[in-house]
C-alpha cells in the first residue's frame, strides 16, 4: 500500500530556504522521508539546477553556516 502526498513548504520555513534566495531557479523534489527521531522526518531530496556545481556550492555553504547535515 502506498501513500502519495502533495505538499508545498514556503521557502522561509524550508531548511534550505536561503538556497532559494541565492538560486531561485533551483528545484527540489522529495524522494522519500525517513524518521529522524520522535515527531521528525528527514527528507531525501532530488535537486535540479542548470549549474550543478554552483548549486552544490550554495547548499554546502548553507549547511556549514547553520550546522545542518548534508549528504551531497
Amino acid at each position: 500500500m502506498s501513500t502519495i502526498v502533495e505538499a508545498t513548504v514556503p521557502a522561509n520555513q524550508f531548511a534550505l530556504g536561503q538556497t532559494f534566495v541565492r538560486e531561485p531557479s533551483a528545484e527540489f523534489r522529495t524522494v522519500s522521508l525517513v524518521a529522524d527521531g520522535p515527531g521528525r522526518v528527514m527528507p531525501f531530496l532530488w535537486a535540479d539546477h542548470n549549474e550543478t556545481d554552483r548549486l552544490t556550492e550554495v547548499i554546502e555553504s548553507h549547511c556549514q553556516y547553520n550546522g545542518s547535515r548534508s549528504a551531497l
